[in-house]
């Protein structure tokens, strides 16, 4: 038996729900990526950034769970809390389990916190600075009791959260998993990313001749995935099968032959019972990088998806890193969903100079109609050679 993703909850650059960015994806041409000054260097540069606004995290938390991450997490999951209350009724919540994709725990928040001259506070540094954080922050605020814990395997955190919560409701262990991702644009992340060489200080341009590499962004994407549709809800989408693999072919650059990534697909449609002629949209890593752009290229010719209409999510909203996977899922679910009865695919945002060094992909980069729209795929693609492909259908 398939397990099932029930509803969705999300907050990014460009909504702060499921319609809002149904709305200002599908049907509206979105602006997610603004330059910003907050992390500049003299001035002399500013960054491109899918960052929600500053007014959005004026509130408290109860310390030491005051952060970004959690606000934002929280913020996703509170829209699901009719279903965790019904979840909790039926199951008990010592059969719900929250399993959370993310990089990151709260750096700026903990660096304002020993700068402030609060080194003393030990226990409340080593609390702050948990992986495990915002697993049990929402464990705590919503009462639940079952399994929980963390899922870091850089860009493809949230992707394998989910197929970890895939695992433990077929195993028996939890009924109901509250699963996905949430991350934050620091310093830290975004100076990173910038020492590598891998930065577009304009807006990304992933698979033109143009690209220059990645806008970091940040938000929040949450999943109820459970055995059984015990909501009756009208949107029910099946979690029909995955994978994941590492190749470590290196730290931070991957395999351009394509070797692992393509395996991974291929693998995921096995478990699925599908055929790649099934697969009616990808949603791909798309970072804006060159060897990203021709590991992608070539991966998606290696498993003969070249036809199959696809976007990058990224040129919308950014990289939002360790949520990517569960953020890019979404927008699979929302295709799928009552929303998009028009069978609109995802557009991919780019200047329309694709570059003709890589092999042809279908880039959805106007309004499409689909004559038919019932499984989606979205790929991962993280640091270290992490690789994992979730699909799902009606």
């Amino acid at each position: 038996m398939n397990n099932l993703l029930l509803d969705f909850g999300v907050i990014n650059s460009i909504s702060k729900n499921k319609e809002e960015l149904y709305n200002n994806y599908f049907l509206n041409t979105p602006n997610g990526l603004k330059e910003n000054g907050d992390y500049s260097y003299n001035n002399d540069k500013k960054f491109t950034l899918g960052k929600i606004e500053s007014e959005f995290f004026d509130f408290e938390l109860e310390n030491p769970y005051n952060n970004k991450i959690n606000k934002m997490a929280l913020h996703s999951v509170n829209q699901l809390k009719p279903i965790i209350d019904e979840a909790k009724k039926i199951y008990g919540k010592n059969r719900i389990g929250v399993i959370v994709g993310t990089c990151e725990n709260g750096s700026d928040e903990t660096k304002d916190f020993i700068l402030n001259g609060s080194v003393i506070d030990e226990k409340r540094i080593l609390i702050m600075q948990s992986l495990n954080i915002c697993c049990d922050f929402i464990q705590k605020y919503f009462d639940i009791k079952g399994i929980s814990w963390t899922v870091s395997t850089a860009c493809t955190s949230s992707a394998n959260a989910i197929i970890s919560a895939d695992e433990l409701i077929k195993s028996g262990i939890i009924d109901v998993a509250i699963v996905g991702g949430a991350d934050v644009v620091t310093d830290t992340v975004v100076y990173g990313f910038d020492s590598l060489d891998i930065v577009d200080y304009n807006k990304i341009n992933s698979f033109s001749k143009n690209r220059h590499g990645i806008n970091l962004g940040e938000g929040a994407a949450f999943f109820i995935l459970a055995k059984e549709n015990f909501i009756n809800s009208k949107d029910a989408i099946i979690l029909k099968g995955y994978e994941s693999n590492s190749d470590s072919h290196h730290i931070t650059s991957p395999d351009t032959e394509a070797k692992s990534t393509s395996e991974c697909i291929n693998k995921a449609l096995k478990k699925s019972n599908l055929k790649i002629n099934d697969i009616d949209y990808i949603n791909l890593h798309g970072t804006g990088t060159i060897l990203n752009d021709i590991m992608e290229s070539e991966t998606i010719n290696k498993v003969g998806a070249e036809n199959i209409y696809c976007s990058s999510s990224k040129t919308v909203f950014g990289h939002t890193i360790g949520a990517a996977g569960a953020m890019e899922l979404g927008v699979c679910y929302l295709a799928l969903s009552s929303f998009n009865k028009e069978k609109i695919i995802p557009r991919h945002l780019y200047d329309g100079e694709y570059d003709n060094n890589l092999k042809k992909i279908n880039l959805a980069t106007e309004k499409i109609y689909a004559k038919k729209l019932n499984n989606c795929m979205s790929v991962s693609f993280g640091f270290g050679g992490s690789n994992t492909c979730l699909i799902i259908g009606k």
